[in-house]
Formats: structure tokens, C-alpha cells, sequence
């Protein structure tokens, strides 16, 4: 019996070391995972970024435009006041 005892045991330890290893395993592809997931939310995010980059960019460019305009047609009406005189 003594015998017997001792072999479940063994059989349990062999059982309970598999499955530690198995867990280990599966906590390492569980935190790989997180971090591809990690990865791909920053790379969104840059995307993200480098796309309202441009178009502030954009945004800024139209501005000194405008602002050139506006200084073009300030300079207009000037004009179209001096000759009045």
C-alpha cells in the first residue's frame, strides 16, 4: 500500500509540474499577446498622428493664405480709397 501511495504521488507531483509548465506557457503567449496588441494600438495612434499632422499642415497653410488675401485686399481698398480722393 505503501507502494501504491507513493507512485500516486509521484503521478501528481508529475501532473502538478506539467501543469505549472503549461500555465507558465499560456501566461507567456497571454502577455505576447497583450503586447501585439500594445504594438498595433500605438501604431494606430501614430497613424493617427502623422494624419492630423497633415492636416494641420494643411490647416495652417490655408491660414497664411487667407491671411495673405486678407492683407491683399486691405491693400485693395486702400487703393480704391486713394483714387476716390
Amino acid at each position: 500500500m505503501f507502494k501504491d501511495l507513493k507512485k500516486f504521488q509521484a503521478e501528481l507531483d508529475r501532473e502538478y509540474y506539467y501543469a505549472d509548465h503549461m500555465n507558465a506557457i499560456l501566461g507567456v503567449y497571454t502577455t505576447l499577446d497583450e503586447f501585439i496588441d500594445l504594438q498595433c494600438d500605438y501604431v494606430d495612434q501614430v497613424v493617427k498622428c502623422e494624419r492630423l499632422e497633415k492636416e494641420l499642415s494643411k490647416s495652417k497653410t490655408m491660414s497664411k493664405c487667407f491671411e495673405a488675401f486678407q492683407k491683399h485686399a486691405i491693400n485693395l481698398e486702400l487703393a480704391l480709397q486713394q483714387c476716390k480722393e
